[in-house]
């Protein structure tokens, strides 16, 4: 892949429309089964019901238009093909997060997510801010990904069941203290993924990405947390942990607001209101309601994709924030 080429490549364009036709394959079947509530099982790797479709559709729907964006956004920059690389390997990521039943699909889709994000985030890597900036989101993610596998596989090797589906119907059976250090590894992953206090620096420190990739970043990424506590809700109310996630979720809401009062760039105000919102969005999920908070990570998604597109305009061609100040 030739990064040196300004223009968009014929690949890039295919990508697009690519993003595009599985957005609409998604709301036809999203039309299609709405009454029925699907639940396909694929020999315990796989599994599609009506939350698979809904998170496919939206993430679909950011991942084509930040790439519709791009192509006319990223007009000379240096790292234009690369950037769709990556942003599409994001893409499916998060599409097998939320498809996978087996716990190594599953695994293995989320240290996929931190690393192609981290990926975006240095993505000019002659460019030392970036590099630093890199390095350091990727240490919290793979720390989410360390955290997130010790709590599933606990589950797992105390339930000799290795599918979320057959998982949750075991989590009864077991002691309280592996459910509670279970709960508590996935509460921490989850936190670090959604930049909750006091892991949210990666995210304030992740603004050397290009504005698009900020956009995924803000409306895709860090909404995955919300993912991973509704998929494993029944976890959290065995371990009676939901307390902590109104208390993470709280302090974390609180801090973030006031944190945004001193900050002075447009893009660090902006990830400030992200931790805010995913901050209520945990206390939502400790308060029992996932399915609001499933639809407020997706409407936080469209809100915040669109406030990262700001109109700059330089000689008839729209270039990304990051690319004007990069030195």
């Amino acid at each position: 892949m030739n990064d040196n080429n300004p223009r968009p490549s014929v690949l890039f364009k295919s990508v697009t429309y690519l993003l595009w036709g599985a957005f609409f394959f998604c709301l036809c079947l999203i039309a299609i089964f709405y009454k029925t509530k699907p639940q396909w099982n694929f020999e315990g790797i796989f599994r599609i019901n009506s939350l698979t479709l809904i998170i496919w559709a939206t993430v679909t729907f950011f991942s084509a238009v930040v790439s519709t964006f791009a192509q006319k956004y990223l007009i000379g920059f240096s790292y234009y093909n690369r950037f769709i690389g990556l942003s599409l390997g994001f893409t499916i990521s998060v599409s097998l997060l939320v498809f996978a039943d087996h716990i190594a699909i599953f695994l293995l889709a989320w240290f996929g997510m931190g690393l192609f994000m981290s990926r975006l985030i240095g993505i000019n890597n002659k460019w030392g801010e970036a590099r630093e900036a890199a390095r350091y989101c990727q240490w919290h993610f793979t720390c989410s990904g360390l955290s997130l596998t010790a709590g599933i596989l606990l589950l797992c090797f105390n339930t000799h069941q290795y599918t979320l589906t057959h998982l949750q119907g075991q989590l009864h059976n077991l002691s309280f203290p592996i459910v509670l250090t279970a709960a508590l590894c996935i509460i921490l992953a989850a936190a670090i993924q959604s930049a909750m206090f006091p892991f949210h620096r990666w995210l304030l420190s992740a603004m050397t990405s290009p504005t698009p990739a900020s956009a995924l970043m803000h409306a895709g990424f860090v909404n995955s947390a919300g993912i991973l506590l509704t998929l494993l809700a029944p976890l959290f109310y065995l371990s009676d942990t939901m307390t902590l996630l109104i208390i993470i979720g709280g302090i974390t809401a609180i801090i973030a607001q006031f944190a945004k009062l001193i900050q002075v760039n447009i893009k660090q105000k902006l990830g400030c209101s992200t931790i805010a919102q995913m901050a209520f969005m945990i206390m939502q999920c400790g308060l029992g309601f996932f399915n609001a908070a499933v639809v407020h990570l997706i409407l936080h998604g469209f809100y915040k994709a669109y406030l990262f597109y700001p109109p700059v305009k330089k000689s008839n061609t729209f270039l990304p924030i990051s690319v004007i100040t990069v030195p």
